[in-house]
């Protein structure tokens, strides 16, 4: 505006002259005209007329000088003013460009024949170009641009110039070229200036140092941020995602097209986590720092993501909240690590049930819930009936499987909210909060052990379980857990005792329990004070009638109680380690008594003493034994060992072993209760077995149940095939005694014959052999025509 303004007045003060020239001619043309015809109209004398016009001409000459006085005087004061102000620019400029940071400089073109620009000549160059260019002012002015700066014809920008003169066109535009050693850079703008182009430019070389170095760091950053392994998200304090990494893409499937722009709850925070969330980000808006904390994403493929954060607020000038950033790390597989042992601290490996110390937390809580809401709770302990058994015949991987399928049927008995923990070999215990009455107790019992029943398949093998139970009931039976469970365990010794039933608590299952604790202590002082003696039942050949072993039975003569026989205090015995001490005792006694008949002049007897599964497995038995024959002076082929088959398939190889090192000694070896067991019929060629024992849970069912009858059979002809010695056990009527006979099984015991006895009337049998009770061979083949059953 400034600029047309000041070109309109320059055209103004360029007319003054015509102006001035034309105002006198008019003036002078109408003196002339009109003063002549006023002097003629006024004097008709010819020399007054000479004489005005005279004075006219003098007038017009005085009155037009003064006119063209005051027209130059406005005139001369104008172009003065104008000089001032023009002074008082080019002062000013001069003064601008001097003290201005930027470089200013004015070029003329030089032009050849044709008009051509070839060149430009430098017409202005301030202080500050003159530095920036390397060159003193006085030396740059007048002198040729292509001289002073070849460089610009090398890199185009005389071509620039050139068409800003030719086109009146300004330009804005960076450039950089090599100055005295240095590449330097450059913010121009060039205006056309007459035949000629004015330039102000600026050094920017330290500004493009500065924003390379910027972006470097930019890139570097953006590297750091693209490249790591962790989660970078900015958010604006609505939770406006505005940055999302790559990995946070490769992490959650979105990209950060899908994410930006978006609030960061509503594509990744879980529904049970939404709530929440409006307080969290108030938090944020109020500049609380929260540094760091567990969140989880959910993924676009709705995977679960868990997530370990750390934010960071960045703020504003007015130290306002600007923007979050967090950064997260994935741990959704160190979750998982610390979920697996969680798990593992508080599940039994082997069923996945709870175990003892879960179960400990959960009694605690379901008794705290009974007590306030004043309900009836239940805690089950549950054993399962002859399951060492298996575990012994066919081995603990077996038997693992089955104690799975026994969690897998009593977890489908629980209600919701019910607990079952397995608290260690065939022991579970069960927790049923809630109950209603104590009879629905007693029907959840009953439904277990109706489950239990149905056979256990593994394998191909049939198994059959029976389950013992017992229940303890809040707060009858107990105000805490502790009691609760040992109450519970009270109950079930007793139903175990009876088997396969299930036992409410009573007070006086504790008399039970401390009747044990002191039949423990009464077998140790029956050690000490010799309270124990051998009783010994005869095995009777039924062809000769003569006693061919003698199985040695221990009893103990209670200083109170009188004769306890063995099913009183074996167990117990068993358990507590006794059994050893006792087990020698009755081997070392046996043996002195079998010797001692044999010097008395008795025909030899084979003396059978039973072996414990606790004795068996000693390390030292076969030494045990060795020691024990020489003491007494028995020869050991006159022993036989009795050992049950649950015990010798416990460890096989170790079985093996001990049992060839015993046969090497002559000691001949029998597999007690044959045919209860599960085991497979390989052992019977692996180990050195001499005799089979039929339990007498098979000889008592002989007459009435036909797979009884067969069972036996069946064992009868494998011994004989195999050329093992049979013995039957517990034959106490004539019908078993004749079907037995029938089955030519010739080496029988039992109250048929003769019960045990003490060593003094034991003797009396050995004067009056051979037994009456005997038949001849041609008996045997009658009776197997007269019984039926001698045929099955």
């Amino acid at each position: 505006m400034e600029n047309s303004l000041s070109k309109s007045n320059f055209a103004k003060k360029r007319k003054i002259p015509i102006k001035i020239t034309i105002i006198y001619m008019l003036i002078g043309s109408l003196w002339i005209l009109f003063s002549d015809k006023i002097l003629n109209n006024l004097f008709f004398d010819v020399s007054k007329i000479s004489f005005f016009q005279t004075f006219k001409g003098l007038f017009f000459i005085g009155a037009t000088g003064f006119l063209l006085y005051l027209l130059m005087r406005r005139y001369v004061s104008a172009l003065a003013q104008s000089e001032m102000e023009l002074y008082v620019r080019e002062e000013l400029f001069r003064t601008v460009q001097e003290t201005s940071h930027e470089g200013f400089m004015i070029f003329t073109s030089i032009r050849n024949e044709q008009g051509k620009i070839i060149d430009f000549e430098v017409a202005y160059c301030n202080s500050e170009a003159a530095r920036i260019m390397g060159f003193r002012v006085e030396n740059i002015i007048g002198h040729s641009l292509l001289k002073a700066i070849p460089v610009f014809k090398e890199n185009g920008l005389f071509e620039v110039f050139v068409n800003i003169v030719e086109t009146g066109v300004s330009k804005h535009f960076e450039h950089s070229f090599r100055l005295n050693g240095c590449n330097l850079w450059f913010r121009n703008t060039a205006v056309k200036a007459g035949d000629g182009f004015a330039v102000c430019f600026s050094d920017i070389t330290d500004s493009k140092k500065a924003l390379e170095e910027l972006r470097q760091e930019r890139d570097f950053s953006q590297s750091l941020v693209d490249n790591a392994r962790t989660i970078i998200m900015l958010w604006a304090m609505d939770g406006t995602i505005t940055l999302f990494n790559k990995y946070a893409e490769e992490l959650t499937g979105y990209t950060a097209a899908e994410v930006i722009g978006k609030k960061w709850w509503e594509i990744f925070t879980p529904k049970e986590i939404k709530p929440a969330i409006p307080e969290l980000v108030e938090r944020f808006q109020q500049g609380e720092v929260i540094e760091t904390g567990e969140h989880p994403w959910i993924a676009k493929d709705g995977g679960r993501i868990e997530i370990l954060w750390t934010h960071t607020l960045s703020y504003d000038a007015e130290g306002k909240p600007l923007v979050i950033i967090s950064m997260g790390i994935d741990i959704t597989d160190r979750k998982r690590a610390e979920e697996i042992i969680n798990h593992m601290a508080y599940h039994d490996p082997l069923t996945d049930l709870p175990n003892r110390a879960l179960f400990n937390d959960r009694l605690k809580l379901a008794l705290a819930h009974a007590k306030r809401n004043k309900q009836l709770l239940a805690v089950m302990f549950i054993d399962l009936d002859r399951f060492k058994l298996i575990n012994d015949t066919l081995g603990h991987a077996m038997g693992d499987r089955v104690l799975k399928d026994v969690a897998q049927r009593l977890t489908e008995c629980l209600r919701e909210g019910d607990t079952v923990a397995r608290i260690g070999g065939d022991e579970f215990i069960l927790i049923f909060p809630q109950i209603a009455k104590e009879q629905d107790v007693a029907k959840i019992a009953l439904k277990i052990i109706e489950t239990m029943k149905r056979p256990f398949k593994v394998e191909m093998q049939e198994f059959h379980l029976t389950t013992s139970i017992g229940v303890a009931i809040y707060p009858h039976d107990g105000q805490d857990a502790e009691t609760l469970v040992k109450n519970a365990d009270s109950a079930l010794y007793l139903a175990k005792e009876q088997g396969n039933t299930y036992q409410l608590y009573t007070p006086s299952m504790n008399d039970k329990a401390y009747e044990r604790l002191n039949t423990e202590q009464a077998l140790c002082k029956a050690l000490e004070n010799d309270e124990f003696e051998v009783h010994y039942q005869p095995q009777v050949n039924i062809i000769t009638g003569q006693i061919t072993g003698m199985e040695a039975l221990v009893r103990w003569k209670h200083p109170e109680k009188g004769l306890v026989y063995p099913g009183d205090f074996i167990q117990i015995a068993e358990e507590t380690g006794l059994i050893i001490p006792i087990g020698e005792w009755v081997l070392r006694t046996a043996c002195l008594q079998s010797k001692a008949w044999q010097d008395a002049g008795y025909s030899p007897v084979t003396v059978v003493v039973n072996l414990s599964a606790r004795q068996f497995l000693q390390q030292n038995l076969v030494e045990t034994i060795t020691r024990i024959l020489q003491e007494t002076g028995m020869d050991p082929k006159w022993l036989e060992l009795e050992i049950t088959e649950g015990v010798i398939m416990k460890d096989v190889d170790y079985t093996v072993k001990v049992l060839q090192e015993l046969a090497k000694m002559g000691i001949r070896i029998t597999i007690d209760d044959f045919g209860t067991g599960y085991s497979s019929l390989n052992y019977l060629k692996r180990f050195p077995i001499n005799t089979l024992k039929i339990d007498r849970s098979f000889i008592q069912g002989v007459v009435s149940d036909i797979q009884d009858a067969a069972i036996v059979s069946t064992i009868i002809v494998l011994a004989r095939n195999l050329n093992l010695k049979v013995v039957a056990e517990g034959v106490e009527t004539e019908e078993q005694y004749l079907f037995l006979r029938g089955k030519q099984c010739y080496d029988m015991q039992g109250y048929w014959f003769s019960r045990p006895v003490p060593a003094e009337e034991f003797e009396g049998l050995l004067k009056r052999q051979p037994f009456s009770r005997v038949v001849t061979m041609a008996e045997v083949a009658a009776t197997e025509e007269t019984n039926p059953l001698a045929k099955t």
